[in-house]
C-alpha cells in the first residue's frame, strides 16, 4: 500500500503562486499598450554603444530616411515639388547627413574597390533632382572647390525633374531614369526612358584630387534610341565641347550620404540627387 505525501502549506503556497503568475502576467501587459521597446532587454549593457538597428541613431536615421522618401514622393521626380517641398526635403537630407552614425559615408568610398563594390556598384534608381542651392541656415550644404581646381564648369541649373550632363538637360519628371556605376570599368552611365525612346548618357569617371566622395566624370557617350529602333549617335558632342572648353572633365558627382538602399548626391549643377535601390521607394 502506498501513501500519497502530504502537501506542506510551503508547497501548497508555491504550488498557487506559479499557478497564478500566468494570469498576473496577462493582467499587467493588457493595463497598458505594449511595444517592443516597453520590454526590458536583458542584454541592454552588454549592447550599450552598438549601434542596433530599432534602437537609437539607427532608429533615428531610419524614420528620418522614411519621412524624407515620404515627403520627395509624388512630386514627378521633383519636377512638381513646391518650395515648401523642397525646403523640407533638404532639410531631412541634411539630417541624414549630419546624424549617420560616424560618417553619412563610408571612408574610401570611390578610392577602395571592394568598398565601392558594397556600396556604390550597380543600379540606381533616379527618384527626384532639385536645386540645393535654395537652402538656408543649418541646410546649406558646404561645397569644397565647385569648380574642383578650374576644370570642371561651375555654371549652376535650377534643375528640377531632369538631369543634365555637359549642358545637355534631359526631362526625367515622372520616367524610369536609372544611374548605373561600373566600378570594375571606372563607369557611370545614365538611361532615361522616354515616350519616344530611350536616352543614354555616359562615360568614364575618376576620384577628385580634392574631394574623397567626389567623381568626376568625362562624359563619352550618348545614344538615343527610338521606338523603331533607330539608334542616334551624339557622344562626338562631348569631343567638341572638350576641345571648346579646353578640359575632357565633363562635370562631378559627389556622394553626401550613402546607405543599403539609398543615396543622395550633389551635381556641379547645383542639383540634389535622392536615388534608391528599390524603384518604388520613393512615389514618382
Amino acid at each position: 500500500m502506498t501513501t500519497t505525501p502530504t502537501m506542506t502549506k510551503t508547497t501548497r503556497r508555491q504550488v498557487t503562486i506559479l499557478r497564478l503568475l500566468p494570469l498576473a502576467l496577462a493582467l499587467i501587459l493588457a493595463s497598458r499598450p505594449v511595444t517592443a521597446f516597453d520590454i526590458p532587454n536583458p542584454f541592454q549593457n552588454a549592447m550599450a554603444g552598438r549601434s542596433v538597428v530599432g534602437g537609437g541613431k539607427s532608429k533615428i536615421l531610419s524614420q528620418t530616411k522614411q519621412e524624407l522618401w515620404d515627403a520627395a514622393s509624388f512630386t514627378n521626380n521633383g519636377k512638381d515639388a513646391s518650395m515648401e517641398t523642397q525646403q523640407k526635403v533638404l532639410s531631412l537630407v541634411r539630417q541624414l547627413e549630419t546624424k549617420a552614425t560616424k560618417t553619412p559615408i563610408p571612408p574610401k568610398l570611390l578610392t577602395d574597390e571592394a568598398t565601392a563594390m558594397q556600396f556604390l556598384d550597380g543600379t540606381w534608381y533616379l527618384k527626384y533632382t532639385a536645386p540645393y542651392s535654395i537652402a538656408q541656415g543649418e541646410d546649406v550644404y558646404k561645397v569644397e572647390d565647385f569648380t574642383d581646381g578650374g576644370s570642371v564648369p561651375s555654371k549652376a541649373y535650377s534643375n528640377k525633374g531632369a538631369v543634365s550632363a555637359a549642358g545637355l538637360k534631359v526631362d526625367t519628371s515622372n520616367k524610369e531614369t536609372k544611374q548605373i556605376f561600373d566600378v570594375v570599368q571606372s563607369r557611370v552611365t545614365n538611361k532615361v526612358d522616354l515616350d519616344f525612346g530611350k536616352v543614354v548618357v555616359g562615360g568614364r569617371y575618376r576620384v577628385s584630387d580634392n574631394v574623397d566622395n567626389r567623381a568626376v566624370v568625362t562624359f563619352d557617350t550618348c545614344e538615343i534610341t527610338l521606338n523603331n529602333g533607330f539608334v542616334i549617335n551624339l557622344g562626338w558632342l562631348f569631343a567638341i565641347l572638350a576641345k571648346v572648353r579646353g578640359t575632357t572633365d565633363s562635370g562631378w558627382l559627389e556622394t553626401s550620404y550613402i546607405d543599403d538602399d539609398f543615396r543622395v548626391g550633389r551635381g556641379n549643377a547645383g542639383t540634389l540627387f535622392l536615388l534608391t535601390r528599390d524603384p518604388s521607394a520613393i512615389e514618382a
